[in-house]
């Protein structure tokens, strides 16, 4: 017979396993919990930054709107082994699921998927022509059509989007001088094309991807142009004249001419370069290149004359601000800096004013162009 001791012993053992078991058990639960916490963490838009390096890749979390980079950023279309393709301007389709970069090393248009769970970009490969210097591009709101500006052949190409995300030219059409930015609203019905060199703005009437001229295009301003901004139902016009430190307001016609917007060019800060309107078409904000401050102002919606919301000029956002975009919520607008390379996060009051938050994306290459997810 077996000892007591021994027997004892053996119970003890069965029991010690049982509690280990248990521990196991209870340690992959909190892993598991652990693992399911950090991707509920990461829920949030993806921002995706267009650079020499390539294309950066940022989480935005949803409430605090801390970025944390994605495994993997930067991603790179490849000229060579170690060389990127240069990229220019970027945009995210309407479903989320695919990412145009334009390249202006080789002149081509790169599709990535995304994947919606990390945030990483795959190439799909090959890539599509587009003219020479592929640069600002931008979606209807339908994400049936891509527009290209090319900045060495001076024209913009239109592309057809598969429900694949593949591109398929449509039609091109020249505007004589290079672009330096593109402004579709909502509606799709007009595509505003800024020429600098020419101190002009195109427009272009839009039909199942052909561009035809609207009467009187292209409209030259004496102040000068920089960029093109217009608010999202397509009724105002809003053009930074860097030269005269002001901004020119424009009503636009149903058939797509330009009526200069009462009391327009309004003033601004030291060489304006980008005018951005806000999802809700409220407010107005201007980037001064010069000065290193954002220009803010309310939109009246009758006529679209616009009343700066402090005496001066705030909002400072980076160093040298070059861009803006809107986050599609419209609570939040993220400004391109080029001086000090990096994107800052700007909050949006109810009143139209902007808070600065602590929400700076720092890159290591100069940012030429910003998408986010929906």
């Amino acid at each position: 017979m077996m000892s007591q001791s021994v027997a004892e012993a053996k119970i003890y053992g069965r029991r010690r396993a049982r509690v280990l078991r248990a521990a196991l058990l209870t340690t992959a639960g909190v892993g598991l919990l652990h693992v399911l916490t950090a991707c509920s963490s990461n829920q949030g838009r993806l921002a995706y930054v267009a650079t020499g390096e390539g294309v950066f890749a940022f989480r935005i979390n949803s409430h605090s709107g801390a970025p944390t980079e994605v495994l993997g950023s930067p991603f790179v279309a490849k000229t060579s082994a170690t060389t990127a393709t240069s990229p220019a301007g970027i945009a995210v389709h309407t479903s989320d699921r695919f990412l145009y970069v334009t390249n202006q090393s080789d002149n081509t248009i790169s599709k990535f998927t995304i994947n919606s769970l990390s945030g990483a970009l795959t190439e799909v490969l090959p890539r599509t022509a587009a003219g020479l210097g592929p640069g600002p591009m931008v979606l209807d709101a339908s994400g049936s059509f891509l527009f290209v500006g090319n900045q060495v052949s001076n024209d913009v190409s239109v592309f057809s989007v598969g429900t694949n995300g593949a591109l398929s030219a449509a039609s091109t059409v020249s505007v004589g001088s290079a672009p330096s930015s593109l402004a579709l609203p909502s509606s799709g019905n007009f595509l505003f094309v800024a020429v600098p060199n020419f101190s002009a703005i195109y427009v272009f009437s839009v039909s199942s991807g052909s561009l035809n001229p609207v009467n009187g295009s292209p409209f030259l301003l004496s102040s000068g142009v920089a960029s093109v901004g217009v608010d999202p139902q397509g009724r105002f016009l809003y053009v930074p004249n860097p030269s005269q430190n002001t901004v020119s307001g424009f009503a636009i016609q149903s058939a797509g001419g330009l009526s200069p917007i009462p009391g327009s060019p309004f003033s601004a800060g030291t060489a304006p370069v980008a005018a951005g309107v806000d999802p809700s078409g409220s407010f107005l904000y201007v980037a001064n290149f010069g000065s290193t401050n954002l220009s803010q102002y309310t939109i009246n919606s009758s006529n679209g004359a616009v009343t700066p919301i402090t005496s001066s000029t705030t909002g400072t956002a980076g160093t040298n601000p070059q861009f803006l975009v809107f986050d599609p919520g419209g609570k939040t607008l993220f400004v391109g800096s080029v001086g000090a390379p990096s994107i800052s996060q700007l909050t949006i009051k109810n009143d139209g004013s902007l808070s600065v938050t602590s929400n700076t994306i720092p890159l290591s290459s100069v940012p030429r162009a910003l998408a986010l997810t929906r």
